[in-house]
Protein backbone atom coordinates (compact mmCIF):
# COMPACT_ATOMS: atom_id res chain seq x y z
CA UNK A 1 0.00 0.00 0.00
CA UNK A 2 2.15 3.23 -1.19
CA UNK A 3 1.79 6.35 0.21
CA UNK A 4 3.30 9.13 -1.75
CA UNK A 5 1.68 12.42 -2.54
CA UNK A 6 -1.00 10.88 -4.45
CA UNK A 7 -2.55 9.33 -1.46
CA UNK A 8 -6.11 10.74 -1.62
CA UNK A 9 -9.12 9.11 0.48
CA UNK A 10 -12.45 9.87 -1.36
CA UNK A 11 -15.96 9.62 0.23
CA UNK A 12 -19.09 9.52 -1.74
CA UNK A 13 -22.49 10.18 0.47
CA UNK A 14 -25.54 9.30 -1.16
CA UNK A 15 -27.65 11.86 0.13
CA UNK A 16 -31.32 10.92 -1.49
CA UNK A 17 -34.53 9.71 -0.20
CA UNK A 18 -32.89 6.18 0.19
CA UNK A 19 -31.23 6.77 2.65
CA UNK A 20 -33.91 8.77 4.64
CA UNK A 21 -35.02 5.58 5.52
CA UNK A 22 -34.92 3.98 9.04
CA UNK A 23 -32.12 1.54 9.06
CA UNK A 24 -34.33 -1.04 11.43
CA UNK A 25 -31.56 -1.90 13.43
CA UNK A 26 -33.09 0.08 16.80
CA UNK A 27 -30.88 0.78 19.96
CA UNK A 28 -31.54 0.25 23.40
CA UNK A 29 -31.25 3.69 25.68
CA UNK A 30 -29.91 1.91 29.31
CA UNK A 31 -29.23 4.72 32.19
CA UNK A 32 -27.37 3.69 34.92
CA UNK A 33 -28.52 3.60 38.40
CA UNK A 34 -26.14 2.83 40.60
CA UNK A 35 -24.71 -0.70 39.88
CA UNK A 36 -27.72 -1.78 37.15
CA UNK A 37 -28.31 -0.36 33.83
CA UNK A 38 -31.77 0.14 32.63
CA UNK A 39 -33.10 0.11 29.49
CA UNK A 40 -36.02 3.36 29.13
CA UNK A 41 -36.56 3.00 25.15
CA UNK A 42 -35.20 2.21 22.19
CA UNK A 43 -33.94 4.42 18.97
CA UNK A 44 -34.18 3.36 15.48
CA UNK A 45 -31.49 5.94 13.35
CA UNK A 46 -31.27 5.90 9.85
CA UNK A 47 -29.59 5.41 6.82
CA UNK A 48 -28.01 8.88 6.68
CA UNK A 49 -27.23 8.61 10.14
CA UNK A 50 -24.96 5.38 9.91
CA UNK A 51 -23.28 6.66 7.00
CA UNK A 52 -21.93 10.11 9.00
CA UNK A 53 -20.82 7.80 11.43
CA UNK A 54 -19.20 5.55 9.03
CA UNK A 55 -17.25 8.05 7.75
CA UNK A 56 -16.38 9.36 11.18
CA UNK A 57 -15.03 5.97 11.68
CA UNK A 58 -13.21 6.18 8.87
CA UNK A 59 -11.33 9.70 9.29
CA UNK A 60 -10.05 7.96 12.81
CA UNK A 61 -8.89 4.65 11.47
CA UNK A 62 -6.71 7.03 8.50
CA UNK A 63 -5.24 9.49 11.36
CA UNK A 64 -5.09 6.87 13.98
CA UNK A 65 -3.09 4.16 11.29
CA UNK A 66 -0.73 7.44 9.63
CA UNK A 67 -0.08 9.63 12.74
CA UNK A 68 1.33 12.78 11.38
CA UNK A 69 3.00 13.49 14.47
CA UNK A 70 5.12 10.49 14.51
CA UNK A 71 5.93 10.42 10.49
CA UNK A 72 5.42 14.39 9.08
CA UNK A 73 5.87 12.86 5.58
CA UNK A 74 2.55 10.70 5.80
CA UNK A 75 0.70 11.89 3.11
CA UNK A 76 -3.16 11.72 4.28
CA UNK A 77 -5.81 13.69 2.25
CA UNK A 78 -9.35 13.30 2.98
CA UNK A 79 -12.79 15.21 0.94
CA UNK A 80 -16.55 14.02 0.57
CA UNK A 81 -18.49 14.34 -2.38
CA UNK A 82 -22.46 14.54 -1.48
CA UNK A 83 -24.60 12.81 -4.56
CA UNK A 84 -27.95 14.28 -4.15
CA UNK A 85 -29.95 16.44 -6.57
CA UNK A 86 -27.52 19.32 -7.42
CA UNK A 87 -24.17 17.20 -6.21
CA UNK A 88 -21.12 19.15 -4.62
CA UNK A 89 -17.74 18.44 -2.85
CA UNK A 90 -17.88 19.39 0.39
CA UNK A 91 -13.76 20.53 0.70
CA UNK A 92 -13.25 23.15 -2.50
CA UNK A 93 -9.75 21.72 -2.57
CA UNK A 94 -7.10 18.94 -1.41
CA UNK A 95 -4.84 21.37 0.84
CA UNK A 96 -2.00 20.32 2.74
CA UNK A 97 -3.04 18.65 5.69
CA UNK A 98 -5.70 15.77 6.64
CA UNK A 99 -9.33 17.14 7.71
CA UNK A 100 -10.60 17.79 10.84
CA UNK A 101 -13.06 15.71 12.67
CA UNK A 102 -14.68 19.16 13.45
CA UNK A 103 -14.31 20.59 10.00
CA UNK A 104 -15.96 16.93 8.67
CA UNK A 105 -19.08 17.60 11.66
CA UNK A 106 -19.57 21.38 10.60
CA UNK A 107 -19.94 20.76 7.14
CA UNK A 108 -22.01 17.69 7.69
CA UNK A 109 -24.32 19.04 9.98
CA UNK A 110 -25.01 22.04 7.71
CA UNK A 111 -26.13 19.75 5.12
CA UNK A 112 -28.53 18.08 7.81
CA UNK A 113 -31.16 15.01 6.47
CA UNK A 114 -31.64 14.21 3.49
CA UNK A 115 -34.91 15.27 1.97
CA UNK A 116 -37.82 12.19 1.62
CA UNK A 117 -39.38 14.42 -1.77
CA UNK A 118 -36.28 14.49 -4.29
CA UNK A 119 -36.82 11.93 -6.44
CA UNK A 120 -34.19 11.52 -9.24
CA UNK A 121 -32.03 8.52 -10.75
CA UNK A 122 -28.81 10.38 -11.66
CA UNK A 123 -27.82 10.81 -8.21
CA UNK A 124 -25.28 8.38 -7.74
CA UNK A 125 -24.31 9.10 -11.22
CA UNK A 126 -23.54 12.55 -10.56
CA UNK A 127 -21.66 11.69 -7.37
CA UNK A 128 -19.51 9.24 -9.07
CA UNK A 129 -18.57 12.19 -11.88
CA UNK A 130 -17.69 14.79 -9.53
CA UNK A 131 -15.48 12.20 -7.35
CA UNK A 132 -13.47 11.52 -10.58
CA UNK A 133 -12.66 15.16 -10.95
CA UNK A 134 -11.61 15.85 -7.55
CA UNK A 135 -9.78 12.88 -7.69
CA UNK A 136 -7.97 13.92 -11.07
CA UNK A 137 -7.32 17.42 -9.22
CA UNK A 138 -3.74 17.47 -8.09
CA UNK A 139 -2.99 18.41 -4.44
CA UNK A 140 -0.37 21.47 -3.58
CA UNK A 141 2.65 18.87 -2.99
CA UNK A 142 1.74 17.02 -6.23
CA UNK A 143 2.22 20.60 -8.01
CA UNK A 144 5.71 21.21 -6.25
CA UNK A 145 6.64 18.02 -7.35
CA UNK A 146 8.43 17.18 -4.01
CA UNK A 147 9.23 13.78 -3.06
CA UNK A 148 8.58 12.05 0.27
CA UNK A 149 11.02 10.58 1.98
CA UNK A 150 8.89 7.35 3.46
CA UNK A 151 8.80 4.67 0.78
CA UNK A 152 6.66 1.50 1.29
CA UNK A 153 6.34 -1.87 -0.49
CA UNK A 154 3.91 -4.45 -0.62
CA UNK A 155 5.13 -7.93 -0.17
CA UNK A 156 3.10 -10.06 1.88
CA UNK A 157 -0.59 -8.49 1.41
CA UNK A 158 -0.33 -6.80 4.52
CA UNK A 159 0.26 -2.83 5.42
CA UNK A 160 3.66 -2.41 5.88
CA UNK A 161 5.20 1.16 6.17
CA UNK A 162 8.85 1.73 6.18
CA UNK A 163 10.39 5.14 7.09
CA UNK A 164 13.69 6.94 5.41
CA UNK A 165 15.08 7.62 8.69
CA UNK A 166 17.05 4.80 10.50
CA UNK A 167 15.14 4.39 13.54
CA UNK A 168 11.34 4.19 11.71
CA UNK A 169 8.48 5.43 14.30
CA UNK A 170 5.89 2.80 15.52
CA UNK A 171 2.65 3.54 16.05
CA UNK A 172 1.10 2.24 18.81
CA UNK A 173 -2.52 0.89 19.04
CA UNK A 174 -4.25 1.71 21.65
CA UNK A 175 -8.60 0.97 22.14
CA UNK A 176 -10.59 0.89 24.71
CA UNK A 177 -14.23 -0.58 26.23
CA UNK A 178 -16.38 1.63 28.94
CA UNK A 179 -16.89 -0.50 31.91
CA UNK A 180 -20.09 1.44 34.07
CA UNK A 181 -18.64 0.80 37.15
CA UNK A 182 -16.19 3.20 36.19
CA UNK A 183 -15.69 7.02 36.88
CA UNK A 184 -17.13 7.66 33.59
CA UNK A 185 -17.65 6.53 30.27
CA UNK A 186 -15.85 7.08 26.76
CA UNK A 187 -18.76 8.65 24.49
CA UNK A 188 -18.05 9.09 20.82
CA UNK A 189 -18.76 12.65 19.25
CA UNK A 190 -21.78 13.39 17.65
CA UNK A 191 -22.75 16.40 15.06
CA UNK A 192 -25.96 18.45 15.21
CA UNK A 193 -29.06 16.71 14.81
CA UNK A 194 -27.53 13.20 14.88
CA UNK A 195 -28.02 10.96 18.23
CA UNK A 196 -24.94 9.41 19.17
CA UNK A 197 -24.27 5.66 19.73
CA UNK A 198 -26.09 4.94 23.54
CA UNK A 199 -25.86 2.15 25.76
CA UNK A 200 -22.51 -0.35 26.96
CA UNK A 201 -21.72 -0.87 23.57
CA UNK A 202 -19.85 2.39 22.46
CA UNK A 203 -16.73 1.16 20.30
CA UNK A 204 -17.64 0.65 16.63
CA UNK A 205 -14.88 -0.68 15.64
CA UNK A 206 -11.34 -1.99 16.74
CA UNK A 207 -7.82 -2.29 15.83
CA UNK A 208 -6.13 -5.92 16.51
CA UNK A 209 -2.69 -6.09 15.43
CA UNK A 210 -1.13 -10.30 15.09
CA UNK A 211 1.27 -11.64 13.38
CA UNK A 212 2.80 -8.54 11.66
CA UNK A 213 -1.16 -7.95 10.01
CA UNK A 214 -4.00 -5.13 11.30
CA UNK A 215 -7.24 -5.69 11.36
CA UNK A 216 -10.09 -3.84 12.00
CA UNK A 217 -12.83 -6.02 13.55
CA UNK A 218 -16.41 -4.45 13.49
CA UNK A 219 -18.66 -4.60 16.88
CA UNK A 220 -22.47 -4.76 16.67
CA UNK A 221 -24.12 -2.04 18.15
CA UNK A 222 -27.46 -2.72 19.56
CA UNK A 223 -29.29 -5.87 19.06
CA UNK A 224 -28.36 -8.40 16.76
CA UNK A 225 -30.67 -10.07 14.84
CA UNK A 226 -29.76 -13.11 14.39
CA UNK A 227 -27.96 -13.53 17.79
CA UNK A 228 -30.11 -11.91 19.87
CA UNK A 229 -33.48 -13.81 18.44
CA UNK A 230 -35.74 -15.41 20.90
CA UNK A 231 -35.84 -18.53 18.75
CA UNK A 232 -32.23 -18.95 18.40
CA UNK A 233 -31.94 -18.83 22.42
CA UNK A 234 -34.38 -21.38 22.73
CA UNK A 235 -32.64 -23.56 20.61
CA UNK A 236 -29.27 -23.18 22.47
CA UNK A 237 -30.43 -23.19 25.62
CA UNK A 238 -29.74 -27.09 27.48
CA UNK A 239 -32.24 -29.14 28.39
CA UNK A 240 -32.49 -30.29 31.99
CA UNK A 241 -31.86 -33.62 33.06
CA UNK A 242 -35.11 -35.24 34.45
CA UNK A 243 -34.91 -37.35 37.55
CA UNK A 244 -31.07 -36.16 38.32
CA UNK A 245 -30.08 -36.05 41.72
CA UNK A 246 -28.34 -32.96 41.91
CA UNK A 247 -28.53 -32.40 45.47
CA UNK A 248 -26.77 -35.48 46.25
CA UNK A 249 -24.53 -34.99 44.17
CA UNK A 250 -23.50 -31.61 45.31
CA UNK A 251 -23.26 -33.46 48.90
CA UNK A 252 -20.92 -36.06 47.44
CA UNK A 253 -19.14 -33.14 46.30
CA UNK A 254 -19.01 -31.75 49.52
CA UNK A 255 -17.83 -34.77 51.34
CA UNK A 256 -15.02 -35.18 48.98
CA UNK A 257 -13.94 -31.95 48.70
CA UNK A 258 -9.88 -32.05 50.22
CA UNK A 259 -8.88 -29.54 52.85
CA UNK A 260 -6.02 -28.49 54.68
CA UNK A 261 -5.57 -30.33 58.18
CA UNK A 262 -6.36 -28.11 61.22
CA UNK A 263 -3.18 -29.36 62.84
CA UNK A 264 -0.69 -28.01 60.93
CA UNK A 265 2.36 -28.76 63.63
CA UNK A 266 1.52 -32.72 63.01
CA UNK A 267 3.64 -34.35 61.02
CA UNK A 268 1.87 -36.31 58.04
CA UNK A 269 2.43 -40.00 58.07
CA UNK A 270 3.89 -41.11 54.47
CA UNK A 271 1.89 -43.27 53.12
CA UNK A 272 2.31 -46.90 52.31
CA UNK A 273 1.91 -46.40 48.26
CA UNK A 274 3.71 -44.45 46.04
CA UNK A 275 0.83 -43.64 44.11
CA UNK A 276 -0.08 -40.13 43.57
CA UNK A 277 -3.35 -38.51 45.78
CA UNK A 278 -3.86 -42.47 46.84
CA UNK A 279 -6.10 -40.98 50.05
CA UNK A 280 -8.98 -39.15 48.07
CA UNK A 281 -8.89 -41.76 45.47
CA UNK A 282 -9.34 -44.34 47.69
CA UNK A 283 -12.18 -42.20 49.34
CA UNK A 284 -13.86 -41.89 46.34
CA UNK A 285 -14.16 -45.01 44.84
CA UNK A 286 -14.84 -46.26 47.86
CA UNK A 287 -18.51 -44.41 48.32
CA UNK A 288 -19.08 -44.65 44.63
CA UNK A 289 -19.53 -47.98 44.60
CA UNK A 290 -23.56 -47.80 44.66
CA UNK A 291 -24.22 -44.09 44.00
CA UNK A 292 -27.23 -44.10 41.70
CA UNK A 293 -27.20 -40.83 38.83
CA UNK A 294 -31.12 -40.82 38.65
CA UNK A 295 -33.91 -40.58 41.35
CA UNK A 296 -36.44 -43.64 38.86
CA UNK A 297 -33.17 -45.88 39.57
CA UNK A 298 -33.37 -45.83 43.06
CA UNK A 299 -35.86 -46.53 46.27
CA UNK A 300 -34.19 -44.98 49.75
CA UNK A 301 -33.08 -41.80 48.04
CA UNK A 302 -36.34 -40.94 47.07
CA UNK A 303 -37.60 -40.75 50.40
CA UNK A 304 -35.10 -38.36 52.37
CA UNK A 305 -36.84 -37.56 55.35
CA UNK A 306 -36.11 -41.02 56.64
CA UNK A 307 -32.98 -41.58 56.04
CA UNK A 308 -31.34 -38.60 55.93
CA UNK A 309 -30.26 -38.45 59.86
CA UNK A 310 -28.74 -42.00 59.32
CA UNK A 311 -27.13 -41.34 56.20
CA UNK A 312 -25.54 -38.44 57.39
CA UNK A 313 -23.61 -39.86 60.51
CA UNK A 314 -22.36 -42.68 57.97
CA UNK A 315 -20.59 -40.21 56.06
CA UNK A 316 -18.40 -39.26 58.69
CA UNK A 317 -14.59 -40.47 58.70
CA UNK A 318 -15.12 -41.98 62.29
CA UNK A 319 -17.76 -43.30 64.43
CA UNK A 320 -18.10 -42.54 68.10
CA UNK A 321 -19.94 -44.91 70.24
CA UNK A 322 -23.01 -42.55 70.87
CA UNK A 323 -22.86 -42.40 66.78
CA UNK A 324 -23.19 -46.11 66.84
CA UNK A 325 -25.73 -46.28 69.04
CA UNK A 326 -27.69 -43.85 66.69
CA UNK A 327 -27.15 -45.95 63.94
CA UNK A 328 -28.20 -49.40 65.15
CA UNK A 329 -31.88 -47.63 66.59
CA UNK A 330 -32.54 -46.70 63.07
CA UNK A 331 -31.90 -49.88 62.19
CA UNK A 332 -34.04 -51.47 64.93
CA UNK A 333 -36.79 -50.02 63.88
CA UNK A 334 -36.65 -50.19 60.05
CA UNK A 335 -36.53 -54.06 60.99
CA UNK A 336 -39.43 -53.98 63.59
CA UNK A 337 -41.48 -52.97 60.18
CA UNK A 338 -41.34 -56.73 59.37
CA UNK A 339 -43.72 -57.35 61.57
CA UNK A 340 -46.05 -54.07 61.41
CA UNK A 341 -48.79 -53.54 58.74
CA UNK A 342 -47.13 -49.84 58.08
CA UNK A 343 -45.64 -49.05 55.02
CA UNK A 344 -42.34 -46.71 54.10
CA UNK A 345 -44.20 -44.81 51.56
CA UNK A 346 -48.23 -44.20 51.38
CA UNK A 347 -47.22 -42.32 48.12
CA UNK A 348 -46.28 -43.15 44.55
CA UNK A 349 -42.64 -42.94 43.98
CA UNK A 350 -41.76 -43.21 40.23
CA UNK A 351 -38.82 -46.00 40.24
CA UNK A 352 -38.10 -48.88 38.20
CA UNK A 353 -37.20 -51.42 41.47
CA UNK A 354 -40.90 -51.58 42.29
CA UNK A 355 -43.06 -53.24 40.05
CA UNK A 356 -46.15 -52.33 42.59
CA UNK A 357 -45.39 -48.96 44.66
CA UNK A 358 -48.34 -50.39 46.73
CA UNK A 359 -46.68 -53.62 47.96
CA UNK A 360 -45.18 -53.59 51.90
CA UNK A 361 -43.27 -56.68 51.55
CA UNK A 362 -41.24 -55.17 48.04
CA UNK A 363 -40.93 -52.13 49.45
CA UNK A 364 -38.74 -53.74 52.47
CA UNK A 365 -37.33 -56.03 50.13
CA UNK A 366 -35.77 -53.40 47.79
CA UNK A 367 -35.09 -50.82 51.06
CA UNK A 368 -33.25 -53.73 52.35
CA UNK A 369 -31.22 -54.19 49.49
CA UNK A 370 -30.60 -50.72 48.66
CA UNK A 371 -29.45 -49.60 52.57
CA UNK A 372 -26.76 -52.28 52.40
CA UNK A 373 -25.30 -52.10 49.49
CA UNK A 374 -24.80 -47.92 51.01
CA UNK A 375 -23.35 -49.02 53.78
CA UNK A 376 -21.33 -51.19 52.13
CA UNK A 377 -19.35 -47.82 50.62
CA UNK A 378 -18.32 -46.71 54.36
CA UNK A 379 -17.73 -50.05 55.27
CA UNK A 380 -13.96 -49.75 55.34
CA UNK A 381 -14.02 -46.24 56.63
CA UNK A 382 -13.30 -47.78 60.27
CA UNK A 383 -13.95 -50.50 62.44
CA UNK A 384 -17.03 -48.74 63.67
CA UNK A 385 -18.69 -48.34 60.23
CA UNK A 386 -18.17 -51.93 59.42
CA UNK A 387 -19.52 -52.93 62.78
CA UNK A 388 -22.50 -51.10 61.62
CA UNK A 389 -22.95 -52.67 58.20
CA UNK A 390 -22.45 -56.10 59.83
CA UNK A 391 -25.46 -55.46 62.29
CA UNK A 392 -27.50 -54.25 59.68
CA UNK A 393 -27.17 -57.25 57.44
CA UNK A 394 -27.51 -59.64 60.37
CA UNK A 395 -30.30 -58.16 61.59
CA UNK A 396 -32.63 -57.77 58.37
CA UNK A 397 -31.23 -61.15 57.45
CA UNK A 398 -29.79 -60.76 54.11
CA UNK A 399 -26.67 -62.35 54.40
CA UNK A 400 -27.11 -64.12 51.31
CA UNK A 401 -28.66 -61.75 49.08
CA UNK A 402 -26.33 -58.84 49.48
CA UNK A 403 -22.67 -59.64 48.62
CA UNK A 404 -20.38 -58.34 51.01
CA UNK A 405 -17.17 -56.41 50.44
CA UNK A 406 -14.67 -58.76 51.65
CA UNK A 407 -11.76 -56.50 50.94
CA UNK A 408 -10.78 -52.60 50.50
CA UNK A 409 -11.09 -51.00 47.14
CA UNK A 410 -7.91 -51.14 45.10
CA UNK A 411 -5.74 -47.87 43.89
CA UNK A 412 -3.37 -48.43 41.55
CA UNK A 413 -0.93 -46.36 39.54
CA UNK A 414 -2.46 -46.86 35.92
CA UNK A 415 0.29 -45.00 34.56
CA UNK A 416 3.18 -47.37 36.04
CA UNK A 417 0.70 -50.10 34.75
CA UNK A 418 0.04 -48.39 31.62
CA UNK A 419 4.09 -48.53 30.76
CA UNK A 420 4.46 -52.22 32.11
CA UNK A 421 1.92 -53.30 29.83
CA UNK A 422 3.25 -51.30 26.84
CA UNK A 423 6.70 -52.91 27.40
CA UNK A 424 5.48 -56.37 27.89
CA UNK A 425 3.25 -55.64 24.45
CA UNK A 426 6.58 -54.24 22.58
CA UNK A 427 8.53 -57.58 23.97
CA UNK A 428 6.17 -60.17 22.85
CA UNK A 429 5.94 -58.64 19.09
CA UNK A 430 8.90 -60.13 16.72
CA UNK A 431 10.91 -58.00 15.33
CA UNK A 432 10.54 -57.77 11.61
CA UNK A 433 14.12 -59.25 10.66
CA UNK A 434 13.26 -62.34 12.73
CA UNK A 435 9.74 -62.91 11.33
CA UNK A 436 11.05 -62.14 8.06
CA UNK A 437 13.37 -65.24 8.29
CA UNK A 438 11.50 -67.35 9.70
CA UNK A 439 8.74 -66.69 6.85
CA UNK A 440 11.49 -67.63 4.36
CA UNK A 441 13.24 -70.62 6.06
CA UNK A 442 9.64 -72.20 6.26
CA UNK A 443 9.06 -71.69 2.79
CA UNK A 444 12.04 -72.46 1.08
CA UNK A 445 12.07 -75.90 3.79
CA UNK A 446 8.44 -77.00 3.09
CA UNK A 447 7.94 -75.26 -0.13
CA UNK A 448 3.65 -75.25 0.69
CA UNK A 449 1.26 -72.58 -0.04
CA UNK A 450 0.72 -72.07 3.78
CA UNK A 451 0.01 -68.16 4.51
CA UNK A 452 2.44 -66.06 6.88
CA UNK A 453 1.81 -66.31 10.54
CA UNK A 454 -0.41 -63.11 10.74
CA UNK A 455 1.32 -60.47 13.17
CA UNK A 456 -0.72 -60.45 16.83
CA UNK A 457 -3.52 -57.48 16.67
CA UNK A 458 -2.77 -54.45 18.59
CA UNK A 459 -4.11 -54.67 22.22
CA UNK A 460 -6.73 -51.91 22.58
CA UNK A 461 -5.81 -49.49 25.42
CA UNK A 462 -9.10 -48.42 27.52
CA UNK A 463 -9.00 -45.54 29.31
CA UNK A 464 -10.73 -45.97 32.86
CA UNK A 465 -11.84 -43.15 34.89
CA UNK A 466 -10.32 -40.57 36.97
CA UNK A 467 -6.95 -41.38 35.03
CA UNK A 468 -3.84 -39.30 34.80
CA UNK A 469 -1.15 -40.09 32.28
CA UNK A 470 2.46 -38.39 31.62
CA UNK A 471 1.76 -37.04 27.90
CA UNK A 472 5.31 -36.62 27.55
CA UNK A 473 6.26 -40.26 28.35
CA UNK A 474 3.15 -41.08 26.36
CA UNK A 475 4.11 -39.27 23.42
CA UNK A 476 8.14 -40.75 23.65
CA UNK A 477 6.55 -44.61 23.76
CA UNK A 478 4.27 -43.99 20.75
CA UNK A 479 7.22 -42.80 18.70
CA UNK A 480 9.20 -45.23 19.69
CA UNK A 481 6.96 -47.91 18.61
CA UNK A 482 6.23 -46.29 15.36
CA UNK A 483 10.04 -45.86 14.74
CA UNK A 484 10.06 -50.01 15.50
CA UNK A 485 7.37 -50.76 13.04
CA UNK A 486 8.66 -49.07 10.34
CA UNK A 487 12.66 -50.36 10.83
CA UNK A 488 14.11 -52.19 8.44
CA UNK A 489 16.95 -54.36 8.65
CA UNK A 490 20.20 -54.75 6.32
CA UNK A 491 19.51 -56.75 3.84
CA UNK A 492 22.50 -59.14 3.95
CA UNK A 493 21.35 -60.00 7.65
CA UNK A 494 17.53 -60.44 5.83
CA UNK A 495 19.13 -63.06 3.51
CA UNK A 496 21.10 -64.74 5.86
CA UNK A 497 18.02 -65.55 7.95
CA UNK A 498 19.53 -67.95 11.43
CA UNK A 499 23.00 -68.37 9.75
CA UNK A 500 25.86 -65.84 10.27
CA UNK A 501 25.93 -63.36 7.70
CA UNK A 502 28.67 -62.61 5.95
CA UNK A 503 28.68 -59.23 5.30
CA UNK A 504 31.64 -58.44 3.00
CA UNK A 505 32.62 -61.49 0.65
CA UNK A 506 35.13 -60.01 -1.41
CA UNK A 507 37.17 -58.56 1.48
CA UNK A 508 39.63 -61.58 1.44
CA UNK A 509 39.73 -61.86 -2.32
CA UNK A 510 40.41 -58.14 -2.59
CA UNK A 511 43.06 -58.71 -0.12
CA UNK A 512 44.80 -61.71 -1.67
CA UNK A 513 45.27 -59.90 -5.09
CA UNK A 514 46.80 -56.92 -3.23
CA UNK A 515 49.28 -59.24 -1.90
CA UNK A 516 50.16 -60.45 -5.12
CA UNK A 517 50.40 -57.29 -6.82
Amino acid sequence: MGLGLDHKVLVVLDHGPRFAKKAGNPLSITLKESSVNRTVGKCDKSLWTWCVEATLELHRTVSDLFSEERDPSSARLMRLVLADFVGRVLQPRWGTQLVTQQELLASLSAIGLPSTNDEGESLALSGVTLAIEALSQLSEAQMKGEKSEASSENVTGSLMVFSGNATYPTTRLVWATPVPKGRWNMHVAKSEGLLGNVGAKLIAHTLIAHGGHIYIHANDLGPHKLLDAQDVREKMKLKRTANARISDFISLMKESTLRMSNDVDKKVALPATNVLCAQPRRHLLRVTRYWPLRFDRTFIYNIPKRFDAFFTIMRQPQLSTVDVDKCKQVIHQLVALKDSKERLLDGYVATRLLTDSNSRDEQLQVCFAEIARHLANYANHSEKHNEVFHFFVQSAGIERNVKIPSSDVLVTDRIHCKRQESSCTNSAMPSVSVTSSTASDMRSSNRSDSPLPKKPRKSCYLWKPNETLNLFDYLMEKEERQHRSQWVDFVGRVKAGNRPANLYPNLESAAVSTKQD
